[in-house]
């Protein structure tokens, strides 16, 4: 099966639209890049890497919201608000300030569906919810903007991944783009270095979900 990520660093397509990826850090096994958002201050993030994992192992890791404060670098809490369908859930998660930075917390849509080629996708978006749970314990709290968010998942071999991460957030505040960005691009290496350690040993991993094909 032909990997439909591209790992390398030939960025000549994503030139074409305006602004070239800049490499923040990499290593043997992760790459991270951002490219500047026009008159905006904000950036756009794309993370490459793989795990040992299966497809149904990573998607239950993954909605473990309990498990959520444990690998989302400054998370402290994770709550599904409301289960759509099995593909689809509101999640709210709240992160926690350091220095300036007041603490934040998101409401997302998340929704997931698997491809043709066993490939999975995972698409976030703001959640309109204003239930009593999603508003609790938020007064003292930025509400973040998610502009976009887009995790492609492809299984390379049995139990192994391929993973490509996209987004585009706005953390709000006052707090100087530069700074807050830095701080994204950090988190987002920690956090993906705490998958890395976690999904593996995973209890997720000897469990299945009847609607996921693995590769064989």
């Amino acid at each position: 099966m032909t990997s439909p990520l591209c790992f390398s660093t030939d960025l000549s397509q994503e030139q074409s639209k305006g602004h070239e990826w800049i490499l923040s850090k990499k290593s043997s096994e992760m790459s991270l890049f951002y490219r500047d958002i026009a008159n905006s201050g904000l950036i756009e993030i794309r993370a490459t890497t793989h795990f040992n994992s299966s497809l149904s192992g990573f998607i239950l890791f993954f909605q473990d919201s309990e498990n959520t404060k444990n690998w989302l670098e400054n998370a402290y809490e994770s709550q599904i608000l409301k289960k759509i369908d099995a593909n689809t859930h509101i999640v709210k998660t709240k992160f926690k300030g350091f220095w300036l930075f007041k603490n934040r917390h998101m409401n997302i849509k998340s929704h997931y569906r698997q491809n043709e080629d066993l490939s999975l996708e995972f698409i976030f978006e703001n959640a309109d919810d204003k239930t009593p749970k999603s508003l609790e314990s938020t007064s003292n709290s930025i509400l973040i903007d998610v502009i976009s968010a887009r995790w492609l998942i492809v299984p390379v071999k049995n139990n192994n991944i391929a993973i490509e991460y996209n987004y585009i957030v706005d953390a709000k505040g006052d707090i100087p783009h530069w700074l807050i960005n830095k701080a994204i691009l950090n988190s987002t290496w920690q956090s993906l270095e705490n998958i890395r350690r976690q999904l593996p040993l995973s209890k997720w991993q000897s469990s299945t979900l009847s609607h996921i094909k693995e590769l064989d």
